[in-house]
């Protein structure tokens, strides 16, 4: 990322050596980049002889703040010998729901839950696995039994990426309620085991996301 670009920027002059950058960081595109930051970007992809950012809205926004660069977009990949669709499916009941992310704000499952309370007036049987760890894994168990979601969903923590991979061709349907993302390779792995995929319509999901593999909705 930018801020080891910035330290090999340094290298490169000294030993004339070219040097590629590949970019993750959702700060360039939410703006919340201290100026030092950007500054120290403005060095690291100035002088790169390649920029790699893994979407084009991640592109957008590094040069929504001035930075300018030769950039290329590389995506990010999936494992297709441990993602893979099940060779059989045996029908679920209730239907299984699967989320995988870390469990902070900015991934929105505050508004997973209530979405799943909806649910609630409705015939449909679900069940939610919601698999990755972080500051608001208590916070998020609490409300799910506030809203009486408790016997459905189960929070497994962060799980091995075989683990993942065994969930979601268990699944049903796959759900990223994220406020912002990038590139998320949990989408790509997803689309590897061809289950459908309701996410958020923000950052790189679009670019991933049609009508042939899932439905995007506003944040929140």
């Amino acid at each position: 990322v930018y801020d080891a670009g910035f330290a090999t920027a340094i290298f490169s002059k000294l030993y004339r050596l070219p040097y590629v950058v590949t970019e993750h960081f959702s700060a360039f595109p939410r703006h919340t980049l201290p100026p030092l930051e950007v500054w120290k970007a403005r060095i690291a992809f100035g002088q790169a002889a390649w920029v790699l950012p893994v979407s084009r809205a991640l592109q957008t926004g590094i040069e929504q703040h001035g930075l300018r660069a030769r950039f290329q977009i590389v995506g990010n990949v999936v494992d297709n010998e441990l993602f893979y669709p099940a060779t059989t499916r045996s029908p679920n009941d209730p239907l299984r729901i699967v989320s995988v992310g870390s469990l902070v704000p900015i991934k929105g499952n505050p508004d997973l839950l209530h979405a799943l309370r909806r649910l609630q007036e409705t015939p449909l049987r679900w069940r939610l696995d919601v698999i990755g760890d972080g500051p608001q894994r208590a916070a998020y168990t609490a409300r799910a039994a506030e809203l009486g979601l408790a016997s459905q969903i189960t929070f497994h923590g962060t799980r091995p990426k075989a683990d993942v991979a065994d969930f979601l061709r268990q699944a049903d349907l796959f759900v990223l309620a994220s406020q912002w993302e990038n590139m998320p390779c949990v989408l790509l792995e997803a689309m590897a085991c061809g289950v459908p995929i309701v996410a958020s319509h923000v950052g790189g999901i679009p670019e991933i996301v049609d009508d042939a593999v899932g439905i995007l909705v506003p944040p929140g």
